[in-house]
């Protein structure tokens, strides 16, 4: 009897995976993987070929229903786009949440417009009948929309403008507000966000900033989404034989060109080993 029970402890139990949240959607039956997944998960494979052993990704949607998850789980980890996230935003995330891991580049689409990275991810077929030299032809207008995008954001523009309840216009119709002062208030508050030589302004000195840092360029000054799709696909990739959707080639780049984790996110995954 002793022996037995003796047996029965020694086996071992099963180690519980980590959970890792991260943006985008699988379709309904998870044929098809979201495409921060299918990065991650092959970033990953690349850095421990037995990952799937202790570690399970899942796709949730946006950054926002993740934060919400971790808050809600702290057994959770969770991987958010950095987006124009300032650098402050990330530090105060992140000690709120230990968990929270944050991509080192806008979106993951940044880590397929780098043109000395991507020629390493497209076959000599492919490279030869276009021109990436295309890609950087481009780089300037698009850091110029990247600093837009940046001061804007910074300005709450996105928070504000997006039907939030303290956003417009909500802010004034979430519920009857009879007073002529805090209405008042509040649209004086909208107008100041939005005086165009106050953005101007500012817009004039985070394009100096991403101008003098131009090796972050691709990584962290150009949106990589609207990028990839307006650039790299329809300037570049499809001016060769092949000429696919915007989600194709991202399937193909992912399955057939990621052959390495990239130095700049492989410490921030390490950490969930």
């Amino acid at each position: 009897m002793q022996s037995d029970q003796l047996d029965f402890n020694l086996v071992s139990k099963p180690i519980a995976k980590k959970t890792l949240l991260v943006e985008g959607e699988d379709n309904k039956d998870g044929a098809k993987l979201g495409l921060d997944r299918k990065v991650i998960e092959a970033f990953l494979g690349h850095i421990n070929p037995t990952w799937q052993s202790t570690i399970q990704v899942e796709s949730s949607k946006s950054s926002e229903k993740i934060l919400r998850r971790l808050r809600a789980d702290a057994t959770l980890w969770g991987l958010i786009d950095r987006d124009a996230r300032t650098p402050q935003e990330i530090i105060d995330l992140q000690t709120e949440l230990p968990n929270l891991l944050v991509l080192p580049r806008w979106t993951v689409e940044n880590y397929f417009i780098v043109p000395d990275e991507l020629v390493q991810m497209l076959p000599s077929s492919i490279t030869t009948a276009i021109s990436l030299g295309d890609i950087d032809i481009a780089k300037n207008d698009w850091i110029q929309h990247g600093a837009l995008w940046q001061v804007l954001y910074e300005n709450g523009a996105f928070h504000f403008c997006r039907g939030h309840e303290s956003g417009y216009p909500m802010a004034l119709l979430a519920e009857p507000i009879l007073n002529k002062a805090q209405v008042q208030s509040q649209l004086d508050l909208w107008y100041q966000r939005l005086l165009p030589s106050d953005i101007l302004s500012r817009y004039e000195r985070r394009l100096n900033e991403f101008t003098l840092h131009s090796d972050l360029a691709y990584t962290h000054h150009i949106h990589g989404k609207n990028f990839f799709r307006q650039i790299v696909v329809s300037r570049v990739l499809n001016k060769g034989k092949d000429k696919k959707s915007v989600d194709s080639w991202l399937i193909d780049i992912v399955d057939n060109g990621i052959t390495t984790c990239p130095p700049d996110i492989a410490p921030i995954l390490q950490r969930l080993f």
